[in-house]
């Protein structure tokens, strides 16, 4: 696996589990998956923090990547830890890391192990971020 994807892996992961993103939780059962990084818990949709996955009927590994988050994440119980202090992005979905099932491990990092999504570059563009994972090779 590519050393740049090892270190964020490590790096999402102590921030998924040292940094609480505010009172903000979402959790309920996933009620659909609508593509490789996007779910819906109810009526509230919610985009992996991190990623971007392939949109469905772009390439191949787009059905592969919902298939992947459905197979973790649907009908199935899911905790969303929402981001803090951008809750939402610009389409209106919450933004936030989600562990499905009681995994230790989100299914946002699980994607980017899998490569089923990769890093969203969004997160170099804004510097509240930096101090948690670095993502300065990322252009923006």
């Amino acid at each position: 696996m590519n050393p740049i994807l090892l270190f964020l892996v490590a790096a999402i992961s102590l921030l998924s589990v040292n940094v609480v993103y505010g009172a903000s939780n979402i959790t309920g059962t996933v009620t659909s998956v609508l593509d490789g990084d996007t779910i819906k818990i109810g009526d509230k949709k919610i985009r992996f923090m991190f990623n971007d996955a392939p949109e469905l009927g772009t390439r191949s590994t787009a059905d592969d990547a919902k298939a992947f988050v459905k197979e973790h994440c649907y009908n199935k119980k899911a905790v969303v830890d929402v981001n803090d202090p951008r809750p939402k992005d610009e389409s209106g979905r919450y933004l936030g890391m989600i562990w499905c099932n009681g995994e230790t491990v989100s299914i946002n990092e699980q994607s980017l192990i899998e490569d089923y999504s990769v890093l969203y570059r969004y997160w170099n563009c804004d510097p509240k971020y930096n101090e948690f994972i670095d993502l300065s090779f990322v252009k923006c």
